[in-house]
């Protein structure tokens, strides 16, 4: 995996953006994560204060899990894109993970994951890298796109990770037709400064 991370690296610019490789998680672990949703779905909120802006920022269904294999699956991934990329950011722990469901219509607008410097109340940390896994691709849309990119990242299919600082602003455009899902992680340490 390290060999596909280092094959991206672009000589002209350092750090890496974000690093996303395709195939990092076989099918059949896609599927495993995608089981273990069965019957746990429950709608996704923000930190908005009412459920109407919250509707307009994101539409989707989630899942939380602290299955440890899951955790595994994600860490290595994580600790060699940071090295590679040049972020070398100090970490030392993993929120629960968030697996994510939309439907047709289902989209979550530009955002970021963190500021970098404000302490979650849960785990007072600071999100210092986000993580998102294809985990199947039976859609349509559902587009992953940085702000101020030309075009979204090229997904590639079932098992491709996405990983980049989490103070970068993204979004998943609305899906067109059937259902995507992802895993997402977010791996947390001391604020920036």
């Amino acid at each position: 995996m390290l060999e596909a991370i280092k094959q991206q690296q672009n000589p002209m610019y350092a750090p890496k953006e974000y690093i996303a490789f395709p195939n990092a998680l076989t099918k059949e672990q896609c599927q495993e994560i995608l089981d273990y949703t069965e019957g746990k779905w429950e709608s996704a909120e923000t930190v908005a204060k009412t459920k109407e802006i919250s509707g307009r920022i994101r539409q989707s269904d989630v899942v939380w899990c602290t299955k440890q294999k899951f955790f595994q699956m994600v860490d290595g991934l994580v600790n060699d894109a940071n090295s590679v990329a040049d972020w070398n950011f100090q970490t030392d722990s993993i929120e629960d993970l968030q697996i994510t469901r939309y439907k047709k219509g289902g989209f979550f607008n530009y955002h970021a994951d963190t500021n970098g410097f404000t302490r979650l109340s849960s785990t007072n940390k600071v999100r210092k890298l986000s993580v998102s896994i294809i985990l199947n691709d039976e859609f349509e849309g559902g587009e992953f796109e940085f702000l101020g990119h030309q075009k979204p990242v090229e997904t590639n299919g079932v098992g491709t990770v996405i990983i980049f600082p989490s103070y970068m602003v993204h979004r998943v455009r609305p899906i067109k037709n059937g259902t995507r899902y992802s895993l997402v992680a977010w791996i947390c340490g001391e604020p920036f400064v």
